[in-house]
């Protein structure tokens, strides 16, 4: 029974192959999370700056119509359900 050797360069080509798709991944991960991060903190700043200017409008028109205002405001708390 003769035995068949493998060469060198079959060793070291499969080794490169999986090193460079373990890297492949590691980079590919670590780089969605990164965009995910930078998406919320996007999401974060806008949602903010929705919320200061609704807050602003409320005031607004709590300052000009006090009495209409509560009303619309109660009909806002009413058909949304957030406040």
């Amino acid at each position: 029974m003769s035995r068949f050797r493998v060469p060198f360069w079959v060793y070291l080509t499969v080794i490169s192959m999986v090193t460079l798709t373990v890297t492949v991944a590691a980079v590919t991960i670590t780089w969605r999370n990164n965009v995910w991060r930078l998406i919320d903190r996007f999401d974060e700043r806008i949602g903010r700056q929705v919320g200061e200017i609704l807050n602003e409008k409320l005031n607004n028109l709590l300052e000009v119509a006090p009495h209409q205002s509560k009303i619309n405001l109660e009909l806002i708390q009413e058909k949304s359900g957030v406040f």
